[in-house]
């Protein structure tokens, strides 16, 4: 079972994006923070809450939409297979060559409700509009069950470095929650030195940082045109590494005002590594 076309509608940082003749390896090359992890965690959503009909995910928000905005449309998947004789007997006995799948889901709303707009082997339509195809309903070989078995949890995506996934499917970033709160700590803070610390804190994070990094009481977020980005979703490997180095150093310097004491650069970038 091969993935050979994708298209993603209104997920995070994508508007729409339509891949086409994917062949067997595919290579994702973008500038940092483009939507290349996006693209993946998509997958991983798309796949590990697959029905064949209907079903609901717990556990979701709005930051999941692009623009933070559900009211710009569901999310919406489009997946082109390419699947063996084996896998489509697994529906259809009578199966005797290579054929194509064709899947079309959509998440509706944050609550996480998801509706299935088609399903089809080769030219056979086996779901539409979230019901099997009238012929298909007292089919003793084709199953809503069959068809949630021959796709989920077909594909994993498995983090490494960039932080974990919550049972909700969204990611957190890989910065212990302990710093971040010290962060938020600082950032909401009215003592001056405080103030002064978080300012110096925020001109060095990279150029590539997107918006202002901001802080409020409930969380850190970076700004991007009126838009409040929680901080577990700015992308880019870049961004969460200088993030994490610069969060981590910040709380070091904290203590070292507290303590009188310094700590040497070398050994503090040894200890963020």
């Amino acid at each position: 079972m091969k993935i050979r076309e994708l298209e993603i509608t209104n997920y995070k940082s994508i508007r729409n994006q339509e891949l086409t003749d994917l062949d067997d390896l595919v290579i994702l090359i973008g500038a940092n923070s483009s939507g290349k992890t996006t693209l993946l965690e998509a997958l991983q959503l798309f796949f590990s809450q697959f029905q064949a009909i209907g079903g609901k995910t717990e556990g979701l928000n709005q930051d999941l939409w692009h623009n933070r905005n559900p009211r710009s449309g569901p999310i919406s998947f489009s997946v082109l297979f390419e699947i063996e004789a084996n896998e489509a007997k697994e529906l259809l006995p009578e199966s005797e060559e290579p054929t194509t799948f064709q899947i079309e889901r959509r998440l509706l709303r944050p609550s996480g409700e998801w509706s299935t707009k088609t399903i089809k082997l080769g030219e056979l339509a086996l779901v539409e509009d979230d019901k099997l195809v009238a012929p298909l309903e007292k089919s003793a070989m084709i199953t809503v069950d069959n068809i949630r078995k021959l796709v989920k949890e077909r594909f994993t995506l498995i983090p490494s470095v960039r932080g974990v996934f919550t049972p909700g499917l969204l990611r957190t970033p890989e910065i212990p929650a302990s710093i971040l709160e010290r962060v938020k700590a600082i950032g909401t803070s009215e003592e001056t030195n405080h103030m002064e610390t978080f300012s110096k804190f925020k001109a060095d994070l990279p150029g590539s940082f997107p918006g202002e990094l901001r802080a409020w009481p409930a969380y850190l977020y970076a700004e991007v045109r009126a838009i409040r980005i929680p901080i577990g979703y700015v992308g880019g490997a870049r961004n969460s590494s200088a993030l994490r180095f610069s969060t981590e150093s910040l709380c070091f310097s904290e203590r070292e005002k507290q303590a009188k004491t310094a700590i040497h650069h070398n050994t503090l970038a040894a200890l963020c590594r």
